[in-house]
């Protein structure tokens, strides 16, 4: 019974955590310092966006944005399946889509949005995200993290489910790779109390084993840049310094490359608390929204609900309508009877079978 309650507060924790720094970052998504500073000061708690946002316009202070909407779309539909169907994720993305569409300025990243297109057109799935390089698959792969984590997988089960996840519209090793890195530090903290830099190393192994599957790209390696977040932890520098270098050799956009390395480095640098690492990424800017999301979902994972500032949880859940108890709830029951991808299917679809 411990071990289910357990759990519980880290899968409610890890989604709580996504939408958290989703929300808190939305407002501050690819602004400048400076101009973070002079509009808002210090942030401290949701805020709306700026008049005129390049991304947000339309949105409401702590509403979330696409990072934690497709999270819940990949979730609904591993729910449904007890497994990875990319044909069913596609229908639950384009039905997020619609939805959205008018919502506000632009709720689609450069990946999805191409791989929609190829795929309205009738460009076979395993064509659609030949290009995807973005960090569109790893912001939404929490859902699945979270499984794995309840269910005590294997690393090798985890690269095939999120290259079989990542297969519509991030195709592409780094994507995979960056993916794969964000579900297993996720899945790692659900066990054996790991240390910062156990999520760190793990997350590096996982990246490391990208080319199993997908596309090949010019890109630049996810697994030694995390490798050098781990190796500013290991030397214990100071916070400022880490992030600030962080911040200056990666950038944090959108590319998968330069987002989740970022992500990892707000995670280590916050030691895992989920309210420091919301108000590390929003303050930060560069792709906030979604550093703070895939950050907030590991910190949530590692340090469970309970270290989730109670009225945040309220006034997100409330704002966005989400019942996040029942989500993870949801996930974990499914862990028991989910049904891993066998690494020869992933082959199959990467290579144009079904």
């Amino acid at each position: 019974m411990e071990r289910d309650v357990d759990l519980l507060h880290r899968a409610k924790g890890c989604l709580l955590g996504l939408a958290i720094g989703d929300a808190m970052g939305m407002p501050t998504s690819f602004l400048p310092v400076s101009v973070i500073e002079r509009t808002y000061g210090f942030i401290k708690d949701f805020q709306a966006p700026p008049s005129g946002h390049i991304y947000h316009q339309g949105l409401r202070r702590a509403e979330i944005t696409d990072d934690t909407e497709q999270s819940l779309a990949l979730a609904t539909s591993f729910i449904r399946f007890g497994r990875i169907d990319p044909t069913d994720i596609v229908q639950e993305l384009l039905a997020w889509a619609q939805r959205v569409e008018n919502k506000y300025t632009s709720p689609f990243g450069p990946s999805t949005w191409q791989a929609f297109q190829r795929i309205k057109s009738g460009v076979a799935l395993n064509e659609a995200g030949r290009n995807g390089d973005t960090n569109g698959a790893a912001m939404r792969i929490a859902p699945l993290g979270i499984i794995h984590g309840a269910r005590s997988s294997s690393l090798e089960d985890v690269l095939s489910d999120v290259a079989l996840a990542c297969l519509p519209t991030h195709g592409t090793q780094v994507a995979i790779a960056s993916a794969t890195a964000v579900a297993w530090a996720i899945a790692r903290c659900f066990h054996n109390q790991p240390s910062i830099l156990d999520i760190l190393e793990e997350a590096e192994k996982a990246a490391e084993a990208r080319n199993q599957f997908g596309y090949p790209t010019t890109a630049p390696s996810v697994a030694r840049r995390i490798a050098w977040v781990s190796e500013q932890v290991r030397r214990h520098r100071p916070a400022e310094r880490i992030l600030n270098e962080l911040y200056e050799l990666f950038g944090g956009g959108v590319p998968a490359a330069d987002s989740v390395p970022v992500a990892l480095g707000v995670f280590a640098v916050c030691q895992g608390n989920p309210r420091q690492i919301a108000l590390m990424a929003a303050n930060r800017g560069a792709d906030s929204d979604t550093i703070g999301a895939i950050a907030g979902a590991i910190g949530g994972a590692y340090a469970g609900d309970q270290a989730i500032p109670a009225e945040w949880a309220a006034v997100v859940q409330q704002v966005n309508q989400i019942d996040f108890s029942s989500i993870a709830s949801s996930l974990v029951e499914l862990a028991q009877r989910w049904q891993p991808a066998d690494k020869n299917e992933v082959v199959s679809f990467y290579s144009g079978g079904e």
